[in-house]
């Protein structure tokens, strides 16, 4: 193989690693709230024995910082704010968690995200919401959601508070003072995860030393 056949192809090797490392990272850009058929997002409501019983404790706040979730490894975390919907006042968290893709559902996720709130009323607690492998609100999965205006990743769960089952009703503790639902749509943009840096394999330094070795080689080759 010649000497720019094999550089070239070591110089493709590295854009398609490069590309394929980053497109595994999304951009999380900001929470989509809407209201249709008496169905509200994005939201925290409450539960009665562990299903929602319809009253909205708060709205997630559409702002998101450097969020981001990785595809591959399924680890999602993003910063943003609530707005309690008895008195106004603003809680700001920082959310960690991880999803998994389905092995049943085209683009479905499953998985839990923990909400850690760091100030206003919520300051000091913690929700950690369960998000099961099924679909929700006549249809929409939990998982990826296309068309439209933004793509989103649409979620719905619940507390994993939960310390039995009777009658088929799932009775939860009491987590800030009730137990809590979660409705959520997060919309993304794949844009390499600006959020995170995508390393390059080892390898691929060590492939492009060796070109570079090749290259002085044909040089005193030439002098000689």
């Amino acid at each position: 193989m010649k000497i720019k056949h094999l550089f070239t192809a070591a110089v493709l090797s590295v854009g398609l690693g490069a590309s394929s490392a980053s497109a595994a990272l999304l951009d999380l850009t900001e929470v989509l709230s809407f209201n249709a058929n008496s169905f509200n997002s994005s939201m925290i409501h409450l539960q009665n024995k562990g299903r929602m019983n319809g009253k909205i404790v708060a709205d997630v706040e559409s702002a998101i910082t450097g969020g981001t979730f990785d595809t591959v490894t399924g680890d999602i975390k993003f910063d943003g704010t609530i707005k309690n919907r008895s008195n106004g006042n603003v809680s700001a968290f920082s959310a960690m968690g991880s999803l998994m893709s389905s092995v049943s559902r085209a683009g479905g996720l499953f998985g839990n995200i923990s909400f850690d709130f760091t100030s206003g009323s919520w300051a000091g607690y913690s929700l950690d919401f369960i998000f099961d492998d099924e679909s929700y609100a006549g249809g929409e999965p939990n998982g990826f959601v296309t068309g439209g205006a933004k793509n989103y990743i649409a979620l719905w769960g619940d507390t994993k508070q939960y310390r039995s089952v009777k009658n088929g009703n799932r009775f939860c503790r009491k987590n800030i003072g009730k137990c809590h639902g979660l409705d959520l749509r997060i919309a993304y943009e794949d844009n390499g995860g600006s959020g995170g840096v995508v390393p390059l394999p080892a390898s691929f330094g060590f492939l492009l030393a060796g070109v570079g070795g090749f290259g002085f080689a044909r040089k005193l080759r030439k002098k000689a």
